[in-house]
């Protein structure tokens, strides 16, 4: 499922990673091969306002699908491959932090689509699972927007201070 370009370069990677700017992360492009991708692209789900909902019970531009492995036939296989040892063990040689363990219930984790002029405000996610009492120690974001125009802004900024 992973790109094998990517499975080639993990010491390339790694190296990116490495570097604090502001702290250590990496963006990987076309991080998964082409058929998974264009599966996981066509098989995405459609809004669903019932899933846009806040905690207040009010309709927002942010639909969430917590449970992909329920979405389609793709995104179990999908959720089954991020789960697994194989997967794991790539992500630790790519960051060189070992001993990572998936959070089970993927708190804040899904697909999520913002329609448009949706925002997402500064924030760190959460960091300590009560449930567990596991560290979060790392985030997996994968962006499946084809054909994006930069233009149309919506990048992730990664800042040291929200003040910035």
């Amino acid at each position: 499922m992973i790109n094998k370009e990517i499975l080639n370069n993990i010491d390339y990677y790694n190296s990116i990673f490495k570097k604090p700017n502001p702290f250590r992360h990496v963006a990987i492009d076309n991080f998964l091969d082409e058929p998974s991708l264009n599966a996981l692209c066509s098989e995405f789900p459609p809004f669903d306002n019932e899933k846009a909902k806040n905690e207040f019970g009010i309709l927002g531009p942010k639909c969430v699908h917590t449970d992909i492995a329920a979405i389609s036939k793709s995104y179990n296989i999908f959720d089954k491959h991020i789960r697994s040892a194989d997967f794991i063990n790539v992500i630790e040689k790519i960051t060189g932090i070992e001993g990572l363990v998936i959070d089970r219930n993927m708190y804040g984790g899904g697909t999520h689509e913002n329609i448009n002029n949706a925002e997402l405000d500064v924030h760190v996610d959460f960091n300590y699972d009560t449930e567990t009492d596991y560290h979060r120690r790392l985030n997996l974001l994968l962006y499946l927007n084809e054909d994006w125009d930069e233009k149309w802004g919506g990048a992730i900024e990664i800042i040291s201070n929200p003040l910035d």
